[in-house]
């Protein structure tokens, strides 16, 4: 199950660099 998450989340991060911005961003409005 760990191993499917970990695809899952390396799928997100590499596909999605606007997401990864978000994110990084997420932390400082909070």
């Amino acid at each position: 199950m760990t191993q499917y998450k970990q695809i899952l989340t390396d799928g997100l991060w590499t596909q999605n660099p606007g997401l990864i911005q978000f994110l990084g961003i997420c932390p400082l409005l909070a």
